[in-house]
């Protein structure tokens, strides 16, 4: 699969670059996308911005309408428009390429993309954020709550509740992290950085999508550390934390009398 993108990709980029820069940027590309890494090898910001009309890099690689932006698709006819907000509503669960401009999005939008990149992608993958498995059992977790009903059942199957204290588990850990990290950066930087693009940069890390509004250049030493500490535990310590509990041995604890209080 990455030898196919590699040389679809290869047959775009020779338009662009000299033969042994088009071969290098169409190889690292693909890995790049295969791995959900994210990494920009066209500088700048830039990613796959020049391709943004192009569907055989954007296909090959894969909805959020900002329908009259001028800095985004505004500009684009309704073919454009169209596959680049599939391309775009896709990228968020890690793969990180952007062919339009983070930064000119609409709030709005943005915000919607910080979801998206919070739950990532589905699980047995490379894929970072709490993992659509997650969030979906959270979601029948708050129907089943607002029902009052239990067990959680999904598709004729009943949900153990040691799965749901996991789903819950890492959901909270990554809300914790996400704050505290936001916390930080925006107490170390003062004013220089808005609160909703903060958020966007920490969950991005968290989720290891690589998408940015470009404010990484002019964050502090401080605040990149935070960025790098919070890269390695969304990909490492959600995981790590759900094999724990997986080895975990049951003990036995004593029966305590029921207390019902007032919550809400």
């Amino acid at each position: 699969m990455e030898g196919l993108t590699a040389l679809v990709l290869f047959l775009r980029f020779i338009r662009m670059f000299p033969l042994y820069r088009a071969i290098g940027a169409s190889i690292f590309r693909s890995v790049s996308v295969f791995c959900n890494a994210g990494f920009d090898v066209m500088g700048n910001f830039k990613s796959l911005i020049p391709f943004v009309n192009d569907p055989a890099v954007k296909i090959t690689k894969m909805l959020l309408i900002e329908y009259k932006n001028p800095s985004t698709l505004g500009k684009l006819q309704l073919y454009g428009k169209i596959h680049a907000n599939f391309f775009k509503s896709i990228t968020p669960r890690t793969v990180g390429s952007n062919t339009i401009d983070i930064a000119s999005l609409n709030q709005p939008t943005i915000l919607l993309l910080t979801v998206l990149m919070l739950i990532g992608g589905s699980l047995r993958g490379t894929v970072g954020g709490i993992k659509t498995t997650t969030f979906m059992v959270l979601v029948f977790l708050m129907v089943n709550a607002y029902r009052e009903l239990t067990p959680i059942v999904i598709s004729g199957r009943t949900i153990p509740l040691k799965t749901i204290r996991k789903a819950v588990f890492i959901f909270c850990f990554a809300l914790t992290l996400i704050l505290i990290s936001i916390f930080l950066i925006l107490f170390n930087q003062g004013n220089e950085s808005s609160f909703l693009k903060v958020l966007f940069e920490v969950t991005s890390a968290f989720g290891t999508v690589g998408l940015t509004t470009g404010i990484a250049p002019h964050l502090s030493t401080f605040a990149g550390l935070v960025i790098i500490l919070i890269m390695f535990i969304g990909r490492v310590g959600p995981l790590t934390m759900m094999v724990s509990f997986g080895f975990r041995k049951t003990r036995a604890i004593p029966q305590y009398p029921e207390e019902d209080i007032a919550v809400g």
